[in-house]
């Protein structure tokens, strides 16, 4: 399986009106259940309040509830995907930092990415590396127990 593949331009989420960001066709169909996916660009909506998920460039939309993968961005109920490619949740993310004071799961992952054992690209729906949602949650954290 290809890590690293080549992102097209994206479409439009015509739900909302807003830019999706380029998903290669190997992250969608990993997540999707659709079986028959169009050979098109595809882009992800990163909308939380947004229940697409997917768009194709011949005006396709995936979903939520057509996907075997929680996206963490668009979910508000445990367990909140944070981090694909080493199983971690938005809450075992939190209570790290609630028990070291800091976190010691983001420089763990930081270190496998480093090394090469991470596949963010296909295996978060977003098609994008999670230290973003990790930072994101540890902020979200810090400000919860401040």
């Amino acid at each position: 399986m290809m890590c690293r593949p080549p992102k097209p331009a994206a479409p439009l989420c015509p739900i909302i009106n807003v830019p999706t960001l380029p998903v290669s066709i190997l992250t969608v169909q990993q997540h999707a259940t659709i079986r028959e996916l169009p050979d098109v660009a595809f882009g992800f909506c990163g909308e939380p309040s947004c229940d697409v998920v997917c768009v194709g460039a011949d005006g396709t939309l995936i979903r939520k509830d057509e996907l075997s993968t929680r996206v963490g961005i668009k979910e508000t109920e445990d367990p909140i995907p944070g981090c694909y490619c080493f199983e971690f949740t938005a809450e075992q993310i939190a209570e790290d930092l609630l028990l070291h004071t800091r976190s010691t799961i983001r420089p763990y992952i930081k270190e496998q990415v480093r090394a090469g054992r991470c596949c963010c690209e296909v295996t978060n729906p977003a098609g994008r590396c999670c230290l973003g949602n990790v930072s994101r949650t540890i902020t979200q954290a810090q400000a919860t127990q401040a």
